[in-house]
């Protein structure tokens, strides 16, 4: 309960208080986890498609680096001839 307080959802529906009067235990509606877990699921899944992308634009950009830099390498040989 301290967590769902700290959190801001003391109130949310998947936590079950019903039988705390009298002795009992929380309880979850595990039904209630679904809407939040999908939109997570989704969050992350753009933000991974966001990293892929940023990661292939990346590694294209190295890859030019090092055709760049063989180039020059071999420039930087035929001068020392």
């Amino acid at each position: 309960e301290k967590a769902a307080i700290e959190c801001g959802v003391s109130d949310w529906s998947g936590i079950d208080k019903s039988s705390l009067p009298s002795g009992g235990h929380y309880a979850l509606r595990y039904a209630e986890f679904v809407v939040p877990l999908t939109k997570a699921i989704q969050e992350q899944q753009t933000i991974i498609e966001t990293q892929e992308k940023k990661i292939a634009d990346l590694e294209k950009e190295n890859e030019a680096m090092k055709r760049r830099m063989e180039v020059f390498e071999k420039f930087m040989m035929e001068g020392k001839k």
